[in-house]
């Protein structure tokens, strides 16, 4: 009875990881695959374009160029990508993990001819915050209800014309639930800018070689369990084994392949 509840448990933990947003932590060969990902001009782009959805431009007010949703193995291909030069395995290793469950909502907003950004400093100034330097912008990211980002933080970027900055909504993964996740932008004049990511289609595209490492995993784990169970059975009750495959008359004598349970 004992050994029954524990696989069960075991079945509930493993279907547990799976009802996840995300496949996360990630393992050292995850992480790896996602670097190498990250260095290879061929598939990057293709990879990264799943995660990035492009706005139309207003006729007035700011540009929210673009919304970018990055999960903890898209991090960790997008970091390779933008440090290619000079990044190593290892260096993606240890920056996975120094934050190993988080996700990053980017925000890509430009200047246009009716609304401008001030070059941001590198760090906001005493007492004040990134959100005092994005005055008047509100960020909501939701799903069943309002899910708040634990950190903000503000970087200059390139726009095509004008000046403008990465806004990084930070959050820790398990706060996003499968299924759809909406983020909207609410400029200063009341503009209003949304998007939505279906995340159940970013992890069936992205992680189903994880998922899949992880399922062979788990049925490795039961069977070594199955085994184990049956030696420490063996001494104390009968297990019966019956003949598959009888030998032609003057044939080999049978193996063990040749028995079952």
């Amino acid at each position: 009875m004992i050994r029954k509840i524990a696989l069960l448990l075991i079945l509930c933990i493993f279907l547990a990881a799976d009802a996840r947003a995300f496949h996360h932590p990630l393992s050292s060969e995850q992480v790896d695959e996602a670097y190498l990902l990250g260095q290879n001009p061929d598939k990057r782009q293709g990879f990264f374009d799943r995660y990035v959805h492009y706005l139309k431009p207003p006729d007035v007010g700011p540009d929210v160029h673009l919304i970018e949703f990055r999960t903890p193995y898209e991090l960790v291909a997008r970091l390779s990508q933008e440090h290619w030069a000079n990044y190593r395995m290892l260096d993606a290793e240890q920056e996975y993990a120094s934050h190993p469950d988080e996700a990053i909502v980017r925000i890509l907003l430009c200047g246009t001819f009716t609304f401008g950004f001030g070059q941001p400093p590198q760090n906001p100034p005493a007492g004040k915050t990134w959100e005092d330097f994005l005055h008047g912008f509100d960020f909501r990211v939701s799903q069943a209800s309002p899910i708040s980002y634990r950190k903000l933080t503000v970087l200059s970027a390139a726009c095509a014309n004008f000046d403008g900055v990465d806004a990084l909504l930070h959050f820790d993964a398990d706060q996003f639930a499968p299924g759809n996740v909406k983020i909207m932008v609410v400029a200063p004049g009341g503009q209003q800018y949304s998007t939505t990511f279906d995340l159940d289609q970013l992890q069936q595209l992205t992680h189903r070689r994880a998922t899949s490492s992880g399922r062979n995993l788990f049925s490795h784990a039961v069977n070594s369990w199955l085994v184990d169970w049956i030696r420490s059975s063996a001494p104390l009750e009968r297990v019966d084994l019956a003949m598959t495959n009888r030998p032609r008359l003057g044939g080999k004598e049978p193996s063990d392949d040749h028995y079952r349970l």
